[in-house]
């Protein structure tokens, strides 16, 4: 990859949006490359996609991959372009791994995504996706959101969560 790779992590399914981020992708710098870990009922209709747009080249589909902690921090950025969510722990992932993080607004989406790194966006719209991708991308050096994640989703912390709760209804 001589440019920059954006990565996803999702189920090839409709509700995830991985249509809008090929759309998006068409207008973004014809260097940056996507990588799609997952499987599901979209594949080949994105693979036709990508093809359709003139983007076979640029956009990879990895498949149902393990140790996602060791392919995330291949990606300058992650996305998620689902058209609805609840609490998606694919981002909390990638934040995990340091990656800045673009991803449309909707469900929980906002909880999970730290404030100070995370571009939001409204959800079907490939031109705002494309220009939250090239503003994330061209921020430098990104701040990374890990700190967040450890101290908002980190086992401590549930458990802390779990025993004042339990505590507040003993």
């Amino acid at each position: 990859v001589h440019g920059k790779l954006i990565g996803a992590v999702a189920r090839l399914q409709r509700v995830k949006g991985i249509d809008v981020l090929v759309s998006a992708l068409a207008h973004c710098d014809p260097s940056l490359c996507l990588a799609i870990v997952g499987d599901g009922d979209e594949r080949e209709t994105l693979a036709a996609q990508a093809q359709q747009l003139g983007l076979s080249a640029r956009v990879h589909f990895l498949g149902v991959r393990g140790a996602i902690e060791t392919i995330l921090p291949a990606f300058d950025a992650f996305v998620l372009p689902s058209r609805a969510e609840g609490l998606p722990l694919a981002l909390v992932e990638a934040q995990a791994c340091g990656l800045p993080v673009i991803a449309c607004d909707v469900g929980g989406v906002r909880e999970a995504c730290c404030p100070d790194t995370a571009l939001l966006t409204p959800a079907e719209n490939p031109r705002l996706l494309a220009d939250a991708i090239a503003r994330q991308l061209a921020r430098a050096p990104p701040q990374s959101p890990r700190d967040f994640v450890m101290r908002r989703f980190s086992l401590d912390k549930m458990i802390s969560d779990y025993a004042h709760l339990t505590g507040a209804l003993a």
